[in-house]
């Protein structure tokens, strides 16, 4: 009784561990910007669609995608989206991350510390043992993952965070060693390892 006590309370401590995030990799409220970000996205749902069939491998049409999260990185930013519902791939429940380029969504680049092209898992998805979240952060130009794994009985097994910044000379989401470290810190120092 006194185990699935401890579980019960592991897994609210989990679900308020988001709001213990500093601003910084939180959910931003829907903004203004962000208003217009997702209504400039629902616009072009058609193009999303064709491109998300044409390059990755999935049955994917308007009705079934979804705009998750979508944010203006400032006047010197891109527009960033996150779509959901790609059906027909290994991994069903992934994220896609677009940007606009011209008018136009794009794939998001990323790449890691040595710069070489890399594709980071991009979830938001929560089990008794398992919650995993991806966020734009339109403050910090960056798209943040972090993974929180729990055995059965509460008890942490693990977590990390990771944090692409946005590189305007290059126009991916590279490696932020240093966000990623507070980051890191952030979602990771009040776990009971």
């Amino acid at each position: 009784m006194k185990n699935l006590a401890y579980f019960f309370v592991a897994c609210a401590l989990l679900a308020a561990a988001p709001a213990a995030l500093p601003q910084t990799y939180e959910q931003p409220e829907v903004s203004k910007s962000s208003a217009a970000a997702r209504a400039e996205w629902k616009e072009l749902m058609h193009a999303v669609a064709e491109a998300v069939t044409a390059q990755r491998g999935c049955t994917a049409d308007e009705s079934q995608l979804t705009i998750l999260d979508a944010a203006i990185f400032s006047k010197h930013g891109p527009s960033v989206a996150l779509i959901g519902g790609c059906h027909g791939n290994a991994k069903q429940d992934a994220l896609i991350a677009m940007r606009l380029e011209a008018g136009q969504p794009v794939f998001v680049e990323f790449r890691d510390a040595d710069g070489a092209p890399v594709t980071p898992e991009l979830y938001r998805r929560s089990t008794a043992t398992s919650i995993d979240d991806t966020q734009l952060s339109p403050h910090t130009k960056s798209i943040a993952t972090t993974s929180d794994r729990r055995n059965d009985h509460g008890q942490a097994l693990g977590c990390s965070a990771r944090v692409y910044v946005w590189n305007s000379k290059t126009n991916t989401f590279n490696w932020g060693s240093r966000r990623t470290k507070l980051a890191n810190m952030a979602s990771c120092s009040n776990r009971d390892f």
